[in-house]
């Protein structure tokens, strides 16, 4: 397949759908001390931490249902199966509980020991993980695609799960813009690990599994782009993804609504239409 039949072929191609429980998933609550309770992306997004989460999870979703058509449409073995939906649904909501392990973490111990919260709890760890996966369990995100959220930061291992993969390559493709995997990780390795150092404060993971976790990451993203035939920067160009022309429909819904702080007012509208609808 020629890299322009490719690129038109998959144009266009994304799930869509907008329903209550979906916008409930994306939503939060804070309480007085600033703690998160529950999954938050989106009415909660008008700190600068918040949008840059939004951002970088809009971003992530982008580029997940672009490398999920390409390897569909290339009939990639182990990707022939990808249900679209569920894969754009993970790659959006993957930092679901980013805010939540966050605001735990760095609660003084006093709050901590009220709340029965370890001392020693992290944002990334398994607590946060397992809370993520019993929130998107309610809106039936399959089994394998909830999957897809383990260990996705900085991965211990390879997990032979098509969803896992095409979440982790996309992850480290988008911060808070699309760039190639290397420049990516390298940037992530400065600011969590080497910067820290270097400035006489704890690195916020050690050399070591960073390192472990560039090897994997820049592994598996190896195997996807080498199956696809393309670098990844080339990818990047194929389907424009730095480019506002490349949002999916859903990215272009949550920033419009985001922007304009209308997320109660489209709620109400939606769970109107449910209602309505049945």
């Amino acid at each position: 397949m020629t890299e322009s039949k490719q690129g038109s072929e998959t144009h266009g191609k994304e799930p869509h759908y907008v329903t209550g429980s979906l916008l409930n998933i994306l939503s939060g609550e804070t309480d007085n001390d600033g703690l998160v309770d529950g999954p938050n992306l989106w009415n909660v997004a008008h700190t600068e931490r918040s949008r840059a989460i939004l951002n970088h999870s809009l971003l992530v979703a982008r580029v997940a249902n672009a490398l999920g058509n390409a390897l569909k449409e290339n009939l990639v073995k182990g990707f022939e199966d990808l249900d679209l939906r569920e894969l754009t649904l993970a790659a959006l909501t993957h930092d679901a509980g980013k805010q939540f392990g966050v605001t735990r973490e760095f609660l003084p111990d006093d709050k901590k020991n009220l709340r029965g919260i370890p001392s020693g709890f992290k944002e990334k760890s398994s607590e946060v993980d397992e809370a993520v996966v019993l929130w998107l369990s309610g809106i039936g995100m399959s089994a394998l695609a909830l999957q897809a959220l383990k260990d996705h930061n900085f991965p211990s291992q390879v997990y032979e799960n098509s969803y896992w993969k095409i979440i982790l390559v996309a992850d480290y493709m988008a911060g808070q813009e699309v760039t190639d995997v290397l420049t990516r990780v390298s940037d992530v390795g400065s600011r969590w690990v080497y910067d820290r150092i270097k400035q006489g404060k704890q690195p916020r993971i050690s050399p070591e599994r960073f390192e472990k976790a560039k090897g994997i990451i820049l592994s598996v993203a190896g195997e996807i782009f080498g199956s696809l035939g393309l670098t990844d920067q080339q990818f990047i160009e194929l389907h424009k993804l730095t480019s506002d022309k490349s949002q999916l429909k859903i990215e272009r819904f949550l920033r419009n609504t985001t922007d304009q702080n209308r997320e109660e007012r489209v709620k109400h509208l939606v769970e109107l239409i449910v209602n309505n609808d049945g």
